[in-house]
């Protein structure tokens, strides 16, 4: 029987190569419609997480512990063949930065086509009209089918980026930090074609951010993550404003004191210099 849940993550442990598990213990549930942030520094296993839900771990990562199943489905049990499947056409990922997913020798338009020729059996005009209409609903012209990635600017090719994780509608966005590339303004503006595109397409969303300020705007519940485990969750204004974690209260202090807002610029470890505690990687919860 199929599961009601897109996505179910249950004690996912990863590591590279033979060194100990870089992330531990990690659960996540995701139904339809639902909105996930996961924040933490650089280093705190966000990024790798994303990756592992999605099968796209980079040599020699590996999962090491737990299951991540897709609709009821153990991804560690698919095939080759059904794990592509299931990019773009039930999970689609964006990442950190378009100029490292799209190929800089095709054309926008053709690296759409191959996205919708993936899962899709459409061809002649009618891919045409797809592949105009996957990037007009991301704010992208006609003309821009035919410009390289280069030709583009990094708001532009990130927008693309985002016509080909949706244009099959998949059932789960992950976005791994998908607009830390890009300039304030240009931020803003992804991230609100980002929200209206999953809004339109009822899909659930995934952002994995260092910025508490992505997560207030954009996510319902809120994952900390610190040294690889989960800390704490829960609604987010909860999270964010009552803290229960000494770490996630430190991020927030950190935030609140960064012009920038940029926790990249923090420490690897925010508690380096606060009392050990046995129950320090302790995740919390929130009612409600």
């Amino acid at each position: 029987m199929a599961s009601d849940k897109v996505l179910a993550v249950s004690g996912l442990g990863i590591a590279y190569g033979r060194g100990p598990d870089t992330v531990s213990g990690f659960d996540l549930d995701i139904l339809p419609g639902d909105r996930v942030g996961i924040i933490g520094e650089s280093g705190s296993g966000k990024s790798t997480v994303a990756l592992g839900m999605f099968g796209l771990l980079p040599p020699p990562g590996r999962i090491t512990k737990g299951t991540v199943e897709v609709h009821g489905v153990d991804v560690a049990t698919m095939t080759p063949r059904g794990r592509r499947q299931i990019h773009g056409r039930t999970i689609g990922l964006i990442y950190q930065d378009a100029s490292t997913s799209l190929d800089p020798l095709k054309r926008v338009g053709s690296q759409v086509a191959e996205a919708i020729r993936a899962h899709q059996d459409v061809r002649g005009k009618a891919l045409t009209r797809m592949v105009a209409a996957a990037l007009e609903g991301v704010n992208l012209l006609e003309r821009h089918a035919r410009s390289y990635p280069h030709e583009l600017s990094g708001g532009m090719r990130q927008r693309a980026a985002i016509a080909i994780a949706l244009v099959n509608n998949p059932d789960l966005v992950i976005a791994d930090e998908p607009t830390s590339a890009l300039d304030v303004t240009t931020q803003a503006t992804v991230l609100k074609l980002l929200d209206e595109r999953v809004t339109t397409q009822g899909c659930a969303l995934v952002l994995v951010t260092h910025d508490l300020g992505v997560v207030a705007d954009h996510c319902d519940l809120t994952i900390v993550m610190h040294q690889g485990r989960a800390v704490e969750r829960g609604d987010t204004d909860a999270v964010l404003t009552k803290p229960r974690h000494r770490y996630t209260q430190s991020l927030v202090d950190c935030y609140a004191a960064l012009d920038d807002n940029d926790l990249e610029r923090l420490p690897t470890d925010l508690l380096a210099t606060a009392e050990d505690s046995a129950a320090s990687d302790k995740e919390v919860g929130h009612a409600g």
